[in-house]
């Protein structure tokens, strides 16, 4: 190939360039072009929505100025006609209302009128519109139908007293507002916008980037678009933005000619001649051809000598240097005497997050970190950010010439190898507590019969029940808090930490989840020793294998039958290795979980430890159940095994190795305080539920105690300001409207460091437990609590 035609190939390739990046060119104007376009109509929308709204106002201004009457609350109980014309058709004109109905507090019919010529039929409309949608508190609707008539704005108030106008409670009746959208009320917002307002059906896109199409929907009482309000507009901006657009392309492309031509005179004057000597050379790739080159002077003759010198070195190195910058893997080039990173690949500066050219002479292990917070094994590097990741390192030492020895280290990232892991072991043990659910509901909901039925006799005889009742009541309350908390901690188990265990007590915990889930006719039986030793593991993990493997003999007992769990020690021998592939010699626990249920075929058993097989249906299991055990056992040093013959059940058998380790026992449980009469302190109480703060006040003046009670964080504040000194101790709950609890704690601690702060909450997890602590809570209590345990708080805190 000649060198003209190589120039004129270049030149060729840069107008291809020219041309690409001027078709780039305009794609990027046209994007930001769209994009402008997008902002706009965003704008247009919230201008629309606003002027909807400013035209909407009278109808809203009546909804607000007549349903807080003690009058229409008395119309609503007595209506009386003279009233309504006298007050109420008045408004018509003024508000621009079409059609006005007041219905009761159960939805019927109270009173309608109004100024369309088929009232009648526009109110049964709107009464059957409303069936089934009226909200249940002081709620206001604001919603859009459709009518023989047209397109129907309705607006709906509560009714209530006027004395009532902020509390949340039962409304006395409804209050309807209703007009019809007219082709008025559209040009007066197409003026008010400067644009083209209509209603259609289904909104359309503009037709090209100089014209905006907002389109705002207008719902019906379902929440479902029935019309759109479309407002289509030519902006200006746009239209001198598409025209500076094409001006700038034009300019740049006749500049953009004008530099190739330059340069194509340029190069053929100053280069191209030189050149000619060195194209045999290059093309070949051989220095022969550069001998005349090499003895000649001048800049040409030099790098006739730099290519013959350095020729045969270049193509080398290169290949080695994306050789070496091609591997995935981290690779750390490390002087052996001293530990400095002497070159890196780009692997290693993705894997630490860093610059090119920063790694350089520091110490890998400057980069080493501990494993995070719960996790005692594996090789962990810090990033740039902040951020662990955890590698697999290989290391070999390798000699240069000059004797020095240099280490090379290849890290690999398995992150997300232990993440995916933890995911699986999530995602199953949530399936876990899906099978549950039902029984779960089926069980409370015996537990709330007794309450309901006791409330109800309450309400009818207005006579306090005797003992027996109560203590079946309060019975029924324990049992229902104790199983939602046993599928709390369940649920948000931490996984990871391994420690002591009680095996027995973690087999009848699993045991006590199930219990009250199952069905009756499923009977669990344990056939556990007196004592069995400890394991050291993760209690979250190994309650998901039991409950993984109880759940799967309750499944495949659809008529009922028994389940036993059986547990005895094990001393496995060497060869007893190959009935436990995977397992190591030494002491272990065998647990076997046996139902009566309908078997394993034989061309099953040997798949159903594969992850995602399953022989249920698409919509009841994932197939992770079995496999995650099996990965489980396998992390706690165990293995597990299963057998089985169709009709005869199935029997599934694991072992693990046990510890010498003693748990920690669970504190024990105290004993029911006794009330102490404590005079002279006053107590806070911060509770936005009316119902616990009442009770918990009038708990706590059994006591003696003064009591200052508040429905909000504001309103503790401001208490605790005023009786500071006389305060004694604050109770308050977390979740709260306007200032949230913990705020309310780091205010009252930066005023009193020293007054003893008690917080109740529902669900008080791991990471609020830290921030309450930060705050410098003095004790936390659960709900539902029960007198006894409150006392026994307030004593504790009070000394």
């Amino acid at each position: 190939m000649s060198l003209h035609f190589r120039l004129i190939t270049l030149i060729l390739a840069l107008f291809s360039l020219l041309v690409g990046g001027l078709w780039l060119q305009d794609r990027l104007e046209n994007d930001k072009l769209v994009a402008l376009q997008k902002q706009v109509q965003s704008a247009m929308v919230e201008l629309a929505s606003s002027q909807v709204e400013l035209i909407s106002q009278p109808v809203r201004v009546m909804n607000e100025d007549y349903s807080p009457w003690d009058e229409m609350v008395a119309f609503v109980r007595n209506p009386n006609p003279e009233w309504w014309r006298s007050n109420i058709e008045t408004g018509f004109s003024t508000h621009e209302v079409d059609l006005i109905v007041v219905l009761a507090p159960n939805g019927t019919l109270v009173h309608s009128g109004g100024v369309l010529p088929d009232n009648q039929a526009a109110t049964a409309h709107l009464l059957e519109t409303f069936k089934g949608h009226l909200p249940t508190g002081m709620d206001y609707m604001h919603f859009y139908d459709e009518f023989d008539g047209g397109l129907l704005e309705v607006r709906l108030a509560p009714i209530r007293p006027s004395d009532r106008t902020i509390e949340v409670s039962a409304p006395m009746g409804w209050f309807s507002n209703t007009r019809i959208w007219r082709e008025v009320h559209l040009k007066k917002l197409g003026k008010l916008m400067n644009a083209e307002v209509s209603l259609v059906s289904t909104p359309k896109k503009p037709t090209d980037l100089e014209t905006v199409v907002a389109d705002l929907p207008f719902r019906n009482i379902r929440g479902e678009t029935l019309r759109w309000l479309q407002v289509e507009k030519r902006d200006p901006n746009l239209v001198l933005a598409r025209r500076d657009a094409r001006q700038d392309m034009i300019l740049l492309a006749v500049f953009s000619l004008s530099v190739i031509a330059v340069l194509f005179f340029a190069i053929r004057t100053w280069v191209l001649k030189p050149l000619g000597l060195l194209e045999a050379s290059l093309r070949l790739h051989d220095a022969s051809p550069l001998a005349p080159l090499i003895q000649s002077p001048g800049e040409f003759g030099n790098l006739g000598r730099m290519i013959d010198a350095h020729f045969r070195q270049e193509d080398t190195l290169r290949q080695i240097y994306q050789a070496f910058n091609a591997i995935d893997e981290a690779v750390f080039i490390i002087d052996a005497s001293n530990r400095r990173i002497q070159h890196v690949n780009h692997g290693a500066t993705r894997l630490l997050g860093a610059a090119p050219g920063t790694l350089q002479e520091s110490g890998l292990e400057k980069h080493l970190a501990p494993p995070p917070a719960g996790i005692t094994d594996g090789t962990w590097l810090r990033r740039a950010d902040g951020k662990l990741v955890e590698v697999e390192i290989r290391e070999q030492t390798i000699t240069g010439k000059s004797a020095q020895q240099l280490t090379v280290v290849v890290a690999r990232d398995i992150s997300e190898r232990r993440e995916t892991v933890q995911k699986q072991l999530r995602a199953q043990r949530l399936e876990s507590l899906g099978t549950l659910a039902g029984g779960v509901a089926h069980d409370i909901n015996n537990m709330l019969t007794p309450i309901v039925l006791m409330l109800d006799d309450l309400q009818q005889n207005r006579q306090l029940p005797d003992r027996t009742v109560l203590s079946t009541v309060q019975s029924s309350v324990r049992r229902a808090a104790n199983i939602l908390r046993q599928l709390l901690t369940f649920g948000r188990g931490y996984e990871g930490e391994r420690t002591p265990i009680d095996l027995k007590q973690l087999i009848e915990d699993s045991n006590r989840i199930v219990a009250s889930t199952f069905p009756k006719s499923i009977r669990v039986v344990l056939d556990l020793p007196a004592a069995l030793p400890s394991l050291i593991g993760d209690p979250t993990q190994l309650h998901q294998v039991f409950l993984n493997l109880l759940v799967n003999s309750r499944d495949a007992m659809p008529n009922g039958g028994t389940i036993t769990i059986k547990a005895s020690t094990l001393r496995l021998a060497p060869a007893d290795v190959t009935v436990w592939p995977g397992a190591t010699p030494g002491n272990h626990v065998r647990i076997d979980v046996m139902d009566t249920g309908t078997g394993i075929p034989a061309e099953v058993l040997d798949k159903i430890f594969d992850p995602f097989f399953t022989t249920k249906a698409v919509d009841k299991g994932t197939g992770l159940g079995l496999s995650s055990s099996l990965g489980i056992v396998r992390g706690h040093g165990g293995m597990i095994k299963a057998s089985s013959a169709p009709g005869e059940g199935a029997c599934f058998s694991l072992i693990l190795p046990y510890t010498d380790q003693t748990p920690v026992p669970d504190a024990p449980a105290e004993s029911r305080p006794t009330e102490k009469k404590i005079n002279g302190r006053n107590i806070l109480v911060v509770e936005d539920e009316p119902t616990i703060r009442n009770l918990l006040q009038r708990s706590l003046e059994r006591l003696s105690f003064k009591v200052l009670v508040a429905k909000n964080g504001d309103e503790g504040l401001e208490l605790f300001v005023r009786h500071r000194l006389e305060t004694g101790l604050v109770i308050t709950d977390l979740n709260m409207p306007g200032m949230h609890g913990l705020t309310l704690l780091r205010e009252i601690r930066q005023r009193s460091p020293e007054v003893p702060i008690l917080v109740m909450g529902g669900r008080i997890d791991d990471e609020t437990s830290t921030a309450l602590q930060q705050a410098g809570v003095s004790g936390t209590i659960n709900k539902p609590f029960d007198y006894a345990e409150i006392v026994q708080a307030v004593n504790r805190l009070l000394g």
